[in-house]
């Protein structure tokens, strides 16, 4: 025959003790391994798509603040009134004759420009003609002729080349020979979108086998504007050190893979940036052709880029970066460029640091919602949260560090939250059940051992606790 004291629940396990610290394990576990697996799987990239929105909403609030901007930054561009003021004064198209670029280089110079580049690709020649001949006093050139000749007079020109894969092999296309050879340098223009097609981040340089390395243009302008030698840098796998005159150094961080990301702090726009259309330098062109000599210098000491702001299938260079869904992708040479001559860039988090973050919010998550009641642990596990993005922001907006914010808050901290808080819940509903059960089975034990008269005496005693909490009438037998 059993004792009353038999029938007493037994104290939890170990296990069951245990419990609330394997869940929160093994949710942050899960949130850690959710962390490498772009790395090894490109398509799953869910969570890196909502960590770059993230990153997206913090390079418009840090543009929105006060941010380093270069003083010699300048732009020309190319736009539908360009088009339309070269064809109705010199009847002509697009693309226009090589001559018309090389009056644009002559002007700048001749004002003091710094160096130049264009976001134009010049990679074929154009047969000779009478008409888009120039003559300089007694010589007169065809239209490539007098554009390479400019090109070397200038002896600061970066032309543009691009990128092209066919299949798992990788290219440069280069300008013409013709104009390669009488540049200063070669840049690439390469856009490298991210899955999403959004503009964030640019590769360093490209090795070609037969060309060397092509660095991008941004990267090769700002070097001229430093007077840092770009074969003189040192690689290393996590950056790139530039060493320049006069103790100027610049670190550009970079993946395994050499690429950086662009700190979008100018957009197209910008009115820190000195600009003019295409036109307007040429008509300083003809007027210095004509005697004029009192026009201001206004691009000295200026880097210069050359590119267009046109609507046309053929002139158009338009995409999404972090600015805009919109924006014309010339832009993304002069915030290359201003982050090497003013030595900021967007530093994102090691792995190790980010994988320790995710262990931090998880591991508070769980003390908050174990040790506190639900709602007070819910107020806290969302102040912890709205104070790691508060921290996360400010360090973005003041030195460009990037922290992660989806995996850590989104996914350790409120995962962890909900299962914890879930558990509580079903298991104190799981401990009333049991506590009812327990005393309904010592009740009908009592009933079967003491028989009727035990039953009648406990329901003239008010024993609300006889079967389940209901009387029992001495007749109801």
């Amino acid at each position: 025959m059993l004792s009353p004291t038999g029938l007493k629940p037994h104290s939890k396990s170990s296990f069951a003790r245990n419990i609330p610290i394997l869940i929160a394990a093994a949710v942050i576990a899960l949130v850690c391994l959710a962390q490498p697996l772009p790395r090894f799987f490109p398509r799953f990239d869910m969570f890196q798509r909502l960590e770059w929105m993230t990153y997206d909403w913090r390079i418009r609030r840090a543009v929105s603040s006060a941010s380093k901007v270069a003083t010699n930054l300048a732009v020309v561009f190319i736009d539908d009134d360009s088009l339309k003021a070269i064809n109705d004064n010199f009847q002509f198209s697009w693309p226009w004759p090589r001559q018309l670029h090389g009056r644009l280089i002559g002007e700048l110079s001749a004002q003091g420009a710094k160096a130049i580049g264009f976001d134009i690709l010049f990679r074929e020649l154009h047969l000779p003609s009478p008409e888009t001949a120039v003559t300089v006093g007694e010589q007169t050139f065809n239209s490539d002729d007098f554009f390479a000749w400019q090109l070397r007079k200038a002896g600061n020109v970066v032309l543009a080349a691009m990128e092209e894969r066919l299949g798992s092999r990788w290219r440069v296309l280069l300008p013409a020979d013709k104009f390669r050879t009488n540049s200063w340098r070669v840049g690439h223009i390469t856009s490298d979108v991210d899955s999403d097609g959004v503009l964030r981040r640019a590769k360093a340089y490209y090795d070609d086998p037969v060309h060397g390395r092509i660095w991008h243009m941004g990267i090769v302008l700002a070097a001229r504007a430093l007077n840092v030698d770009l074969s003189k840098a040192v690689m290393l796998p996590d950056r790139i050190l530039l060493q320049g005159e006069g103790g100027i150094h610049r670190t550009i961080p970079v993946d395994r893979s050499g690429y950086f990301y662009i700190d979008w702090c100018l957009a197209w726009n910008d009115r820190r940036i000195l600009r003019d259309n295409f036109e307007s330098i040429l008509q300083k062109d003809i007027a210095r052709d004509s005697g004029k000599t009192n026009i201001p210098p206004v691009w000295r000491n200026r880097i210069v880029v050359v590119g267009s702001l046109g609507s046309g299938n053929n002139i158009s260079d338009i995409g999404s970066t972090p600015l805009s869904k919109q924006t014309y992708l010339v832009s993304k040479h002069w915030n290359v460029a201003n982050s090497v001559i003013t030595g900021q860039f967007v530093r994102r988090s090691a792995y190790l640091t980010e994988l320790l973050l995710i262990l931090l919010m998880g591991t508070i998550s769980a003390l908050l919602s174990w040790k506190l009641r639900a709602v007070l642990s819910s107020l806290s596990v969302i102040l912890a949260m709205v104070l790691y993005a508060a921290v996360s922001v400010f360090l973005f907006i003041q030195y460009r560090y990037w922290l992660p914010i989806i995996l850590p808050v989104g996914c350790a901290s409120i995962m962890t939250h909900v299962c914890m808080v879930t558990y509580r819940v079903v298991g104190a509903a799981a401990d009333k059940i049991g506590l009812l059960e327990s005393r309904f089975t010592e009740c009908c034990h009592r009933t079967v051992e003491s028989g009727p008269d035990f039953a009648r005496r406990r329901a003239a005693q008010g024993d609300d606790l006889f079967c389940g909490h209901s009387r029992v009438h001495p007749d109801d037998r």
